[in-house]
């Protein structure tokens, strides 16, 4: 569980994070380090980086998914 009501699991191979799944209980804006360093993001929402920051909006009961 993650400050702003969000559930957060990942998946990890060699150490390293491969995919993220995010569910969104109120429906506010998300602020996360980007877990996958320079590779390119697979994201079922929009989103924006910045400064090797995730920023995705969400709406209540959203599960969103990332990976790379």
């Amino acid at each position: 569980r993650a400050e702003g009501a969000f559930l957060i699991s990942a998946d990890m191979e060699k150490g390293e994070v491969t995919s993220m799944q995010l569910f969104s209980e109120k429906g506010e804006e998300i602020k996360i380090f980007n877990p996958f360093k320079n590779e390119k993001v697979n994201c079922s929402s929009p989103f924006i980086i910045d400064d090797n920051i995730l920023i995705i909006s969400t709406t209540p009961g959203q599960t969103i998914r990332l990976s790379i």
